[in-house]
């Protein structure tokens, strides 16, 4: 790799699944402003329905956002531009999973993930508000640490 002066950099960053969404106004509006995604907004603006979200194509953040990411690398003075784009069977293969995620709440659905930070800092939250509370064992010496009547939730049945 280095023989060719270039390094390949391979990263993950993870997103929260319940952030994709379609792109409204409001949110085009404000992305419109960033120079180097204005081509990409217009060219897309064309292809998109938008009688109701999940007809035809649309766009999505994580769309835009990796739209955004291919022209910051295309831009940056330190890429080599022969070896930075997705390859086509990549980029389809975004778009579909992009509309997969960004039209289930449409359907009534949620796509599982497990709990992020914000998940966990919402739920610490509602304990320091009081709003939910740590079930205490009852006096007697049960070992039962939920409400139900069902029975104790661990192993001394």
């Amino acid at each position: 790799m280095f023989q060719a002066g270039r390094r390949r950099i391979k990263r993950s960053v993870f997103i929260d699944s319940s952030s994709i969404r379609f792109l409204d106004d409001e949110l085009y509006d404000r992305l419109y402003r960033i120079e180097i995604l204005r081509p990409y907004l217009e060219s897309r603006k064309n292809e998109i329905d938008v009688s109701e979200p999940v007809n035809g194509r649309r766009m999505t953040n994580i769309g835009t956002f990796r739209a955004y990411l291919t022209a910051f690398l295309r831009d940056h003075p330190g890429t080599n531009k022969d070896t930075i784009i997705m390859v086509n069977y990549e980029s389809l293969q975004s778009d579909i999973f992009d509309h997969i995620f960004a039209s289930m709440p449409h359907f009534g659905l949620r796509l599982f993930q497990n709990p992020s930070g914000r998940d966990v800092r919402a739920l610490g939250d509602l304990f320091v508000s009081g709003k939910i509370s740590v079930p205490r064992p009852s006096i007697g010496g049960s070992s039962t640490i939920n409400n139900y009547e069902d029975g104790p939730l661990d192993h001394q049945q």
